[in-house]
């Protein structure tokens, strides 16, 4: 998001001696070759590091006053950093995160855009006001913790504040916004906070299929209040976290119906794991045929179901989606997974649209449908 981002030509120096500050050399290298690495700078490091000179942060003035562009704090302590930066470098900096979620501005259906955020990611935050990643969006910070935190925040930041661009949360109606991004979506506490606030009400404008899977639930339960969702097939990331399941069971509540279904006694296990703090999920071990065929009459209206034990091109998923289909009422949604290189059968689609659906999100991994 960053790299793609920085001016064309842009002539940068990385601030972090260390791993991530090497990684961003290395992506630049890969992506941007328009792109100048003039040097590093360090809180602690001096002399040099990958062939260039470290710079104190007292140096960072005068090379502003040269030819430097940009300040790219790459480290696990930008935030730290940004609060100690030199003012003067403030309205110039941006921050390197690699595993910072992506925007995705599909889901901006207007020009208005909240970033959420908390003092802790302020680093995340200097990126949006120092460099076009929202396009023409009109962009208002929302900071999640008490207002007097702004207080603590860098000079730059509290400047901004003044002129009305960052603002608490609970002085924002969510009918100004046409999406938000989260900027700490990962951060689960940030998250449980951020569902409990009236913003939580605006489209999420993160990629990615947790936040997809977040924000339709959100949605629907705007829409119905409550709900009665199904999942055939949890997804789960190598690393432990995402999981489908615990992405809907977050913003599930006693009143709603939610059942995830899972072939093997390993995935129940691994859902049952996860979503040990939500005693709302109800667990089904066996296929989705055998869900189907003892409990879908008993179930009637099904707001929002998930394919997502199998790729969308095999015909079996023609048979599910066909038996599904009348339990979904206007305004539910289908969401069927893995869409893959191969796209969606043709005869899918017709089908889809022969019953009165409509694509309300399409990328390369999945495919939201709406009963019209």
């Amino acid at each position: 998001m960053l790299v793609a981002s920085l001016p064309q030509g842009a002539r940068i120096v990385i601030y972090g001696a260390g791993g991530r500050g090497r990684l961003l050399e290395y992506t630049l290298g890969e992506r941007r070759p328009d792109v100048t690495v003039l040097g590093y700078a360090d809180t602690f490091k001096r002399g040099s590091f990958g062939g260039h000179v470290i710079h104190a942060p007292g140096e960072l003035p005068e090379l502003l006053c040269g030819d430097l562009d940009r300040l790219v704090v790459a480290s696990a302590h930008a935030d730290k950093i940004v609060s100690a930066l030199p003012e003067a470098v403030l309205p110039r900096t941006v921050s390197f995160d690699p595993v910072t979620p992506p925007l995705d501005l599909r889901e901006l259906k207007g020009d208005r855009l909240a970033v959420v955020t908390t003092r802790a990611s302020q680093a995340a935050l200097m990126n949006f006001l120092n460099l076009p990643l929202a396009g023409e969006a009109r962009i208002t910070a929302a900071h999640l913790d008490p207002a007097w935190t702004l207080s603590l925040w860098n000079p730059y930041l509290r400047g901004l504040a003044d002129q009305g661009r960052i603002r608490h949360h609970a002085d924002l109606d969510p009918a100004d916004f046409d999406g938000a991004y989260l900027a700490e979506y990962g951060n689960g506490h940030v998250l449980e906070f951020f569902n409990d606030t009236r913003l939580a009400r605006v489209p999420l404008c993160n990629a990615g299929l947790r936040a997809r899977l977040h924000n339709t639930v959100l949605g629907l339960k705007e829409r119905f209040g409550a709900l009665t969702v199904v999942e055939f097939g949890s997804i789960f990331t190598v690393s432990g976290g995402n999981f489908s399941t615990l992405a809907m069971a977050e913003v599930l509540s006693d009143e709603d119906a939610f059942t995830t279904v899972n072939l093997d006694e390993g995935s129940l296990r691994a859902a049952r794991s996860v979503c040990r703090a939500y005693p709302h999920v109800d667990y089904f071990l066996g296929t989705s045929g055998e869900f189907l065929d003892r409990r879908l009459d008993d179930i009637g209206d099904i707001h929002f179901a998930c394919l997502l034990h199998r790729p969308c091109t095999e015909p079996f998923v023609a048979g599910e989606f066909e038996r599904l289909a009348p339990h979904i009422p206007e305004g539910g949604r289908l969401l069927l997974g893995h869409t893959g290189a191969d796209g969606i059968p043709a005869d899918l689609r017709a089908r889809a649209a022969e019953r009165g659906f409509t694509t309300a999100y399409r990328d390369g991994s999945s495919w939201i449908l709406e009963r019209a």
